[in-house]
């Protein structure tokens, strides 16, 4: 099992098998809860664990939490209304959404990254024409 184990500067990524919901497993169990019955407890069974990184392929123990399937709802939920948030705000490159993104047809682009991709196309332009 240790061998499908990348360890990053936080997770520890489960590199074996992965179910069609996007958990590791091992032996027909979640990978993330045999780690964390192996290195620190047993979990009752009306208990899940919660990966507190959000990274459903994470197995670091440091990173899960035992929690009703109650609270696991809700912070999955919780967790999802703020990434849909965070994209509401903000383009696919982290830049903040601003009046100026918003055209005259009502459409929202962002408008730094016009900005890059005209710059970028300009720059390799006067490069083809100069060479």
């Amino acid at each position: 099992m240790w061998d499908r184990i990348e360890p990053t500067m936080t997770c520890w990524i489960w590199r074996g098998y992965v179910d069609p919901d996007g958990y590791g497993q091992f032996l027909g169990r979640p990978a993330h809860r045999v780690v964390y019955e192996r290195l620190v407890c047993g979990v009752p069974s009306d208990l899940q664990l919660d990966h507190l990184c959000r990274n459903r392929l994470c197995v670091n123990p440091a990173h899960l939490e035992q929690v009703t399937t109650a609270e696991n709802l809700r912070r999955a939920r919780a967790s999802r209304d703020g990434q849909m948030a965070y994209r509401a705000a903000v383009c696919r490159n982290g830049h903040e959404y601003t009046p100026k993104d918003v055209l005259a047809n009502g459409q929202r682009k962002c408008h730094q990254c016009r900005r890059d991709g005209y710059r970028r196309k300009r720059d390799a332009d006067r490069e083809q024409s100069s060479g």
